[in-house]
């Protein structure tokens, strides 16, 4: 069946999931793993936070301890934002994605079949 989902390349990166609550300060067993499989920058997606401030601080200096240090954010307020082209930009060089707790809800319908979303799917 050409064309079916069945059909689509599979991407060589990694999908960690995880239940939230990761230790940021202490052993950060789950972000070490993370750093570990990431290769290039990383995307901080604070997507699913109404109210983002902090948390990508908070993330970055978390990975600075484990040596990523190339790490910029992603924070779609309007969900127009996740269709300019200017927003595809932060993907370039990335080797990995790591999105911050919330509102899993308010990921998808800020980036839900959008550019940003298939360039999730790609990496």
């Amino acid at each position: 069946m050409s064309g079916s989902k069945r059909d689509r390349k599979r991407p060589a990166g990694s999908l960690i999931i995880i239940g939230g609550h990761e230790s940021k300060e202490r052993d950060r067993v789950i972000l070490r793993e993370v750093a570990r499989r990431v290769k290039g920058k990383l995307i901080i997606a604070t997507v699913a936070s109404h109210e983002p401030e902090g948390y990508f601080a908070s993330y970055e200096r978390a990975f600075a301890k484990l040596d990523v240090t190339d790490v910029v954010e992603l924070y779609i307020n309007e969900r127009a934002e996740a269709l300019d082209p200017k927003t595809l930009e932060i993907f370039e060089g990335a080797g990995g994605i790591f999105f911050t707790g919330g509102d899993q809800l308010r990921i998808a319908s800020q980036i839900g079949d959008t550019p940003i979303e298939q360039q999730v799917r790609e990496l």
